[in-house]
């Protein structure tokens, strides 16, 4: 619930389809970059979780190796 004007806060750790939706990506994407080591993982009981760090992490290096590769097609 939100109050006032306090910012909302990110969750601490999403399930594969809400980092899918994070991403841009389908959960079987999501899937696949976990089984590939691209994206970090936890099992919470039978479920799957990604933190919010993880998601960050994966996009910041995503976002460099697009800025290198425009660099090296320049």
């Amino acid at each position: 619930m939100k109050h006032g004007n306090t910012p909302e806060r990110p969750k601490l750790a999403y399930t594969p389809a809400e980092a899918g939706d994070l991403i841009g990506s389908c959960v079987s994407k999501v899937f696949k970059l976990i089984r590939d080591g691209e994206l970090e993982s936890f099992k919470s009981g039978k479920s799957r979780r990604i933190t919010h760090r993880a998601i960050e992490d994966y996009l910041t290096r995503k976002e460099a190796e697009a800025r290198k590769a425009r660099k090296v097609a320049a």
